[in-house]
Formats: C-alpha cells, structure tokens, sequence
C-alpha cells in the first residue's frame, strides 16, 4: 500500500480562500483516478507539504471526505482510503439525483415560465458540443447550482454539497462519448424542466445523474480504477420508484 507523498518545492500551491475545499478536490480525484488506492494511508503532513497548506485545512477536507464516504477513520491510525467500486459510485449519484430531484420538483412546482427558461438555458449552455471535460463539469455543475438555489431549502442545499467532492472528481473521469452520454440525458431533462411538470422533470432530474453514475463506472472499469466483477447491484431500481420514474 502506499501513502500520499511529495515536497513543498515541487507541489501546486492553492489559493488561500477556500483552502480546504480545494484540498477536498485535491484528495477526492487522486482517489478516483487510481492514484490513492483502497486502504491506502493518507498522510496529512504529505499533503500539507506538497501543497503548501498546513494542516488544518488538510484534517477539515478529510472530515468532510469521510462523511462522504471516501475515506475513514480509526483511532491512533489515521484516514486511509475506503473501498471504491461500481455500487459505491451508483449510490453516490442516485442518491444525489434523489435530493436533486426534489429541489426541481420544487421549482417547478412555484417558478414563473421567465424563471424556468432562465434555468434552462443555464442547463442549455452545458449541452454545445465538442466540449472539453473541464469546460463540461463547469457548465453542469453552473446549471446544478443554479437549480438548487431556485428549489432547495436551506437544509437541501446542505445535504446537496455534503456530495460535492465525490461526484465532482467521478464527473471529471468522463470525456468523449461519455459526455455524450450525460450531454443526451440532460438535453431531455432540461426540455422537462421547460415543461414547468414536476412529474415530468423531477425523474428527468434522477434520469440524467443516474446516467452520469453508469458513465462514471464504465470509465473506471475500462481504465482498470475498479473492477468490473464482483460489485453489487446498483440500486436504481429503489431509486427509481421514488421519484416516479
């Protein structure tokens, strides 16, 4: 096994605003790029050392990665990587594409058409083609954080975030026809959102994350991240009843 390593003199150096989120990224894709593997041991000064932080920002992203359920904890050893694999990923996103179909359902249920259309062309933007995966997980996570500020609560919008990390870093695997992929499923939740039908666009909400779950997996299979054997079921189908899809 092996730990998170590096030195201060050849390391990224992040901005001191929002430090611990970004080490939270830093993290969250080095898990899923293979990098940081199960059960590896992660050493806060190492990371602190290669990107210039101290420590604090560095135990704070890892508390917030382990309530994501990407890393763990045992007393007196430290965080170390939990195990990664295709039910984990397709929970992860059905489960957000759960309170995310809320927060639509919401929104449709009390947006004006002006304001519907002001969301969708928000959603509209992440759909022009070719586009980079950079370019991609910006545009869609704009068209995601503009939904949930419009439908969701102040406690939604916090059980949103708690997902943040996790499904960004799996989000930014995808490129190509996997793009393509989610891009075909958005471009039929955006036309339910225009809709103003909470019966239609709240499962086209669950539909187009659920897609980007499968994506996500297949990518990680194909790259040799995770295997393709012995990983349970994906739960979709309990999801899916509980959004009415």
């Amino acid at each position: 096994m092996t730990s998170l390593g590096g030195t201060a003199a050849s390391g990224p150096r992040l901005a001191r605003d929002r430090v611990s989120r970004d080490v939270e990224d830093f993290i969250a894709r080095r898990i899923f790029s293979g990098t940081l593997a199960a059960g590896d041991r992660i050493d806060l000064d190492a990371i602190a050392g290669e990107l210039g932080v101290s420590r604090i920002p560095v135990r704070e992203a890892l508390a917030a990665l382990e309530r994501e359920g990407l890393v763990s904890t045992e007393f007196y050893r430290g965080f170390r990587v939990s195990p990664l694999d295709a039910a984990v990923i397709h929970e992860s996103f059905e489960l957000y594409g759960l309170l995310a179909s809320l927060a639509v359902r919401q929104v449709t249920g009390a947006a004006d058409q002006a304001e519907l259309d002001r969301l969708a062309a928000v959603g509209d933007a992440a759909l022009v083609s070719p586009v980079s995966n950079a370019d991609f997980s910006r545009l869609s996570y704009a068209y995601r954080r503009e939904l949930h500020k419009a439908g969701g609560s102040r406690r939604l919008r916090h059980l949103l975030a708690g997902f943040r990390a996790s499904l960004s870093a799996a989000g930014q695997v995808i490129d190509g026809a996997g793009i393509a992929a989610v891009q075909e499923a958005l471009r039929a939740e955006v036309g339910a959102l225009r809709t103003g039908d909470p019966d239609l666009a709240a499962p086209a909400t669950f539909q187009t994350l659920r897609r980007n779950g499968q994506v996500v997996v297949t990518t990680l299979v194909a790259r040799g991240v995770i295997s393709a054997d012995g990983s349970p079921a994906a739960p979709g189908d309990v999801f899916s009843r509980a959004v009415g899809s």
